[in-house]
């Protein structure tokens, strides 16, 4: 059946899918995906398109990468799948098509951490964009980009290097030069290369391009900026020079924070708990980066309890490190989805928190910080019951 580009209904289905397309821009997932849905709802039951309509392609690709960015990975691997059946079907088809899908496949499965089965989508792309592209295109430099990533997570450094060097090369030549987001990116990429290869200098120097071409944007990109930032401090921690690594940390805090105010990610617990790894350096154990290695202890009844007879153990007056104890009983119990426990240990930390505001226990810096720390990992258990709304 043919669509009638101006029935109602059409209109209807358009209109749904760039208030899609808005909510996606602006990072609000879940509301892109409820009209990506209604629009895909449209086609399929109201327009009824031919199964293999290169709309429908285009709606389950939309569908699956929004899915993506919520890291439900099962549900983004099956609309992917699907809008890659309906390209190679159906009569309407192109080689950008297919890399797009490609590229995002493979996304998925270096997620889902399927390095084998990412590489091999990447490659695909790499191969159909080689047979069209000039040797200059950024497209070749983005497939080698995505080879690179994939080839890291392996261990494959030489092949990394390879792809990351010949992606960064291509790029400079490529009518993308004058995206310095983009290119700050690949030069961010072989920078982490390099710094897994032990070259200390050369992955400074990519760090250092990386963060001027960033800055020289017009446009802010915190999540990027925190991720280089922790760059540097990961290099001069390497390099035993723990108050720049300390100073570049804290700078990936503050644009972390940023980022987190706008967008439902947790990428700046992370970079919490390196600032407290770095501060207990030399200490034997550090509770709040014990956090990132929790999830692979086998018991974790026994953490809980473990840290409740340490919380028990500790001075009424060690304000800083009762949170701490607390943060790792709320991460913990939001794993087990016990939740009724987290919001128990979340007001626990709350009314910690409000008597002393004005303490002499506990700088005014040290009390925010750790707070902040809790709010978040709060915020991830109401995530985790897809409460959007209190997670925000």
């Amino acid at each position: 059946m043919a669509v009638d580009l101006q029935s109602p209904t059409t209109s209807l289905s358009f209109t749904y899918n760039e208030i899609a397309i808005t909510y996606r821009n602006k990072g609000d997932n879940r509301l892109a995906l409820d009209y990506f849905l209604k629009a895909l709802d449209i086609k399929e039951n109201v327009l009824k398109c031919n199964k293999y309509h290169p709309e429908l392609a285009m709606a389950y690709n939309n569908i699956g990468e929004i899915y993506f960015h919520l890291d439900a990975y099962d549900n983004a691997l099956h609309y992917l799948t699907h809008a890659f059946e309906i390209r190679l079907k159906g009569t309407v088809a192109t080689h950008t098509d297919l890399t797009a899908i490609y590229h995002n496949l493979g996304g998925i499965y270096l997620k889902k951490k399927d390095f084998t089965k990412a590489l091999e989508m990447h490659t695909k792309a790499l191969e159909i964009d080689s047979q069209i592209f000039h040797d200059d295109h950024e497209s070749l430099a983005m497939s080698h980009h995505q080879i690179a990533i994939v080839q890291l997570e392996l261990r494959a450094l030489s092949d990394a290097l390879y792809h990351a060097e010949k992606a960064l090369r291509i790029m400079l030549r490529s009518q993308a030069k004058e995206n310095l987001s983009m290119v700050s990116t690949f030069q961010y990429n072989l920078g982490l290369v390099q710094y897994q290869l032990d070259n200390t200098r050369k992955a400074l120097k990519m760090a250092d391009k990386a963060l001027n071409n960033l800055l020289a944007c017009s446009v802010e990109h915190q999540k990027m900026m925190a991720a280089i930032y922790n760059f540097f401090s990961l290099i001069y921690e390497q390099e035993e020079d723990i108050v720049k690594a300390l100073e570049y940390v804290k700078k990936a805090i503050e644009q972390a924070k940023i980022w987190a105010t706008r967008t439902r990610t947790f990428e700046l617990e992370t970079y919490l708990a390196r600032l407290d790894q770095l501060r207990n350096r030399e200490c034997a154990k550090s509770f709040t980066f014990g956090k990132i290695s929790l999830d692979h202890f086998t018991n974790q009844d026994d953490l809980i309890r473990q840290f409740n007879e340490e919380f028990q153990r500790i001075s009424p007056t060690d304000i800083f490190e009762r949170l701490q104890l607390i943060n790792n009983l709320i991460i913990i119990c939001s794993r087990q989805n016990n939740f009724s426990l987290v919001f128990k240990y979340f007001n626990e930390a709350n009314l910690i928190y409000s008597e002393h505001q004005s303490s002499n226990l506990i700088t005014k810096e040290q009390l925010d910080e750790i707070m902040i720390n809790i709010l978040f990992n709060t915020a991830r258990s109401y995530y985790r019951q897809q409460n959007w709304t209190m997670s925000l």
